[in-house]
Parts: structure tokens; sequence; C-alpha cells
């Protein structure tokens, strides 16, 4: 009897860690692609005057430009260096970032740096 009911809560046990491995996983997947659409929006509003299809490059406007190699980093590089430094984005006399959005897109690069439309 003792051999049973080990065996039951042994197989329950593993059942369980499975289940919430699988949900915690698509949990990630979906918080990365509510990433990329506010990431989208946030680089829409803040670089996208000037970085876009026919502007400065890269062109911030473009999903396929945004995820590509090392463009994550370089935006991360670059939003987290100490106001009034060389290269700091976006420049002087443009709207800065706001805490929140640097926040996102930090987050969003720490996460991969990927996305989807």
């Amino acid at each position: 009897m003792r051999k049973n009911t080990l065996l039951t809560l042994t197989t329950v046990v593993i059942v369980i860690a499975i289940l919430t491995f699988a949900c915690k996983k698509n949990s990630t997947t979906t918080n990365t692609t509510k990433y990329f659409a506010t990431v989208k929006t946030i680089l829409n509003k803040y670089c996208g005057t000037c970085h876009n299809n026919g502007g400065q490059t890269p062109d911030l406007t473009d999903s396929a430009t945004i995820v590509s190699t090392g463009i994550p980093a370089k935006i991360k590089d670059r939003i987290t260096r100490a106001a009034g430094a060389n290269g700091v984005i976006p420049p002087a006399g443009n709207t800065p970032l706001t805490a929140g959005a640097k926040d996102t897109l930090v987050r969003w690069v720490n996460a991969g740096g990927t996305g989807n439309n």
C-alpha cells in the first residue's frame, strides 16, 4: 500500500513540475511579444522622426531592422550612457526618453531583443 501511495505522489509531483515549466515558457514568449509591440511604439515616438526609411540609419521604424544582429545591443548601449555623453540617444535638442521607456528597452534587450509582427 505504501509503495502505491509513494508512486502516486511521485507521479503527481512530476506532472505538476512539467505543467509549471510549460506554462512559464509560454508566459515568457507572450511577454517578449508584448515587449516588442511596446518597443516599436517607443522607437517610433523617440527615434522614428530621424531614423526612418530614407532618413538616418538604422531605420528604427522597420521591424526587421530593429531585431537585426547587433541593433538591440547598440540601442541599449546608447540609451544607458550618461546624459551629455558622446553618442547618447536621443541627441540633445530632442525629446529625452522617459525612465519608463528606457527601462522597457533595456528589459527587452535583456530578454533577447527579439520580436515579431
